[in-house]
């Protein structure tokens, strides 16, 4: 086994290790804090979250991702990429955390407690330009020391939950776990990141250079946030915050399962575009097998949830959240359906694509809107699931038929079908 891939089967392990922590204290803890909660008060959660997450995907200024690139292919500049992506971010987060008050406000004039929750959520914003050290780790495959850091979040953030449940305290406490994990999360990655001797350096041309090949990103990625995360609000505001509690125990349990492809795509995203660059047949058949793999994989998680998600839901989250299980099943396979979006983007960045993005991502946004008027009224949280599902479908598979360019990635994923046999002999190829 070549010491390229070695480093990615360990990277790849050390991401799912920690999200197999992860998911076993949000199993345990996540349905406890639920039930203790009610539907009304982890509806107001799920509604100020929501906000921030929103403008989480316009404080990422669309970056990541082509900072990944760029630090592969342009090592000699990690410090100006590293130095002016973290302005960048820092700047925009700073901004965003006002905006995402101010948002509050004007939607729920009335709710006090609201703006006090997602003032409190909202910090998470600041914190988490992190994400540039991420990046950083992902291209020298170093996950590790991310992961270490995160488990370590999960379990300061279980321990304060467990705390505040004993206690019985009032919902703005629990409104301050994603805060409280952010922070600690900052610290621990910036630690693990300077022991690098990696510095940053902040350039005007390489800010202008960056957001010229990231704006594209921006706006497909908060339309890609609005169409994943719209509903929880037109359904707390045209339902009631009850409802909206218990559709989040349908979109927390349907997305819980993603981190397996999510580590996947991630550890094969260096090495897919590695392959971009010495061999464009490689490339295209790395990019093949991931899409294969991943499809196969999510398949089958999917169809777990469909034959026991009632169960699953009764027994975790108890009576009151009941109502989830349908909206789940149906969920489950808009997961999937993202997961292969995630896929398709290696392929969009690859072959610089991006500019189309943000059309697939717009499209896919208004028509979930759309669909999530109209069906919510007339089928509750259930409705919100198909709107989510369409849209999902809609933005993956039909939105890059209407681009003569984007056209050949629905040819490319069912040839990826062929690949099949080739997945274990690359896993077992020897020296």
């Amino acid at each position: 086994m070549t010491s390229k891939k070695k480093s990615l089967i360990l990277n790849t392990g050390w991401m799912t290790f920690q999200q197999i922590i992860s998911l076993l204290i949000s199993f345990i803890i996540g349905p406890i804090s639920a039930r203790f909660l009610q539907p009304e008060n982890y509806g107001l959660l799920s509604y100020g979250n929501t906000i921030v997450v929103l403008l989480s995907a316009l404080a990422l200024l669309g970056i990541n991702s082509v900072l990944v690139r760029e630090l592969i292919a342009n090592p000699m500049k990690t410090k100006e990429l590293l130095g002016t992506a973290f302005a960048l971010r820092l700047t925009a987060s700073i901004v965003c955390f006002f905006i995402s008050i101010i948002c509050v406000v004007i939607l729920q004039p009335d709710n006090k407690l609201l703006w006090i929750i997602v003032a409190i959520q909202a910090t998470v914003l600041l914190f988490q330009v992190y994400d540039v050290f991420v990046a950083w780790f992902q291209t020298q495959l170093k996950m590790k020391y991310v992961s270490i850091a995160l488990i370590i979040v999960k379990l300061v953030t279980a321990l304060w939950q467990i705390v505040i449940l004993s206690f019985h305290t009032s919902v703005v406490f629990f409104a301050m776990t994603s805060s409280i994990g952010s922070f600690i999360g900052c610290i621990l990655i910036y630690y693990f990141f300077r022991k690098s001797n990696t510095h940053f350096k902040w350039t005007f041309s390489q800010a202008k250079y960056l957001l010229g090949k990231s704006y594209h990103f921006i706006v497909s990625n908060l339309a890609v946030v609005i169409y994943m995360q719209i509903d929880k609000i037109m359904i707390a505001e045209m339902l009631n915050y009850s409802s909206a509690g218990v559709y989040e125990v349908a979109t927390n349990l349907a997305t819980i399962w993603q981190f397996i492809p999510i580590a996947i795509i991630d550890s094969a995203r260096t090495v897919v575009l590695e392959k971009k660059s010495e061999n464009n047949d490689e490339y295209y058949k790395y990019l093949k097998m991931s899409m294969n793999l991943i499809t196969i994989l999510c398949v089958l998680i999917c169809l777990v949830f469909v034959f026991g998600g009632s169960y699953i839901v009764y027994l975790l989250y108890g009576e009151e959240y009941v109502d989830a299980a349908p909206s789940l099943k149906i969920l489950v396979w808009a997961t999937m359906i993202s997961m292969l979006g995630c896929v398709r983007s290696i392929w969009i960045l690859g072959d610089e694509l991006g500019k189309y993005d943000k059309y697939f991502t717009v499209s896919a946004a208004i028509l979930n809107v759309i669909l999530n008027y109209i069906l919510i009224y007339k089928m509750g949280i259930i409705g919100a699931a198909v709107s989510t599902l369409i849209s999902y479908f809609y933005e993956v598979f039909i939105a890059p038929l209407l681009f003569k360019e984007t056209r050949k990635f629905i040819p490319l994923y069912i040839s990826s079908f062929k690949e099949l046999p080739n997945i274990l002999k690359v896993l077992k190829k020897d020296k």
